[in-house]
């Protein structure tokens, strides 16, 4: 927590570490500094983490004040060696709502190395859901999207007792789809969709991707290295005879950030051309932005 307050925000052009998401970022910082955050939506549970400040008070909107005291807080001293709560030794690393709301006081030891503080089991914050279980969604661990020859699909789930369940044409699967017992293996090209079925709790979202065998086997030589946030499948996405949409999101167009897009592309054998062509997205407000020029050899 202290490392992301630290090095992840400050006051500059790009002093948040990603979007606002209509103040998310900056309530994650304020609750931080204060020490604690709501780590799970819908659970009444405060995670307690590193109090920037050696003390604040919270005025309630029922009255009431809650008081965060770390005791020798600073740079050097974020762990917590001991906790008290209105007095008592409190173990836990987490604050319930109803405590928070009812007013006291946090205190909170701090010292420069961790110590054993919270590291029992049960001092935790509760992390599972015990009521109306979620069947996880499948999970595509090894697949390329655009192939030669093959391509190795593993679909993985996390609910124990779930199985899954897909078909390769693009219609919407159900129980009676194909099961999914072990690696995919794909020679042409495939619309997967997938889910996880549990007999006790259901059907999980369905999941989908494209796969695409190449017609022709050709060779791409990049010269200059492409941004990783945009490598959109990697080396030979510029080959792969996909085109991308009209959204930069979606991780089908691979972009150049302060070099020159430089390259080769060998198609094995002489063949006459009769029309060469590139692909670019603009998008001013993401600040991406056509090419001055383009030039071709042949």
């Amino acid at each position: 927590v202290r490392q992301i307050l630290d090095e992840l925000y400050a006051d500059a052009p790009d002093g948040l570490s990603g979007n606002e998401d209509c103040g998310q970022m900056s309530a994650w910082y304020v609750l931080s500094a204060l020490g604690f955050y709501p780590v799970t939506p819908g659970s009444d549970l405060y995670a307690i983490g590193s109090p920037l400040f050696p003390e604040v008070t919270l005025h309630l909107e029922n009255g009431n004040s809650f008081r965060i005291v770390a005791k020798g807080a600073s740079a050097t001293h974020k762990y917590i060696h001991s906790a008290r709560l209105n007095g008592a030794d409190y173990r836990y690393t987490y604050l319930r709502h109803a405590d928070l709301m009812a007013g006291g006081v946090l205190e909170l030891e701090m010292a420069a190395t961790p110590g054993a503080w919270g590291m029992q089991p049960g001092d935790e914050p509760l992390s599972r859901i015990d009521e109306a279980p979620i069947v996880c969604t499948p999970v595509i661990q090894q697949a390329d999207p655009a192939f030669y020859d093959s391509t190795i699909v593993v679909l993985t789930n996390l609910t124990e007792g779930a199985r899954i369940y897909y078909t390769l044409d693009g219609s919407v699967p159900d129980t009676n789809s194909l099961l999914c017992r072990q690696a995919l293996v794909l020679r042409e090209s495939a619309e997967l969709r997938a889910f996880a079925f549990h007999p006790e709790w259901g059907s999980s979202p369905v999941i989908s991707a494209s796969y695409f065998r190449i017609p022709e086997r050709r060779e791409i030589e990049l010269s200059t290295e492409y941004a990783p946030q945009y490598a959109a499948g990697g080396d030979g996405a510029l080959i792969d005879f996909r085109r991308g949409g009209s959204d930069f999101r979606t991780g089908q167009w691979q972009g150049y950030e302060g070099v020159d897009l430089d390259a080769v592309v060998d198609l094995g054998a002489s063949k006459p051309l009769q029309r060469l062509a590139l692909g670019c997205l603009q998008d001013e407000n993401a600040w991406i932005f056509m090419p001055l020029r383009v030039r071709f050899y042949a």
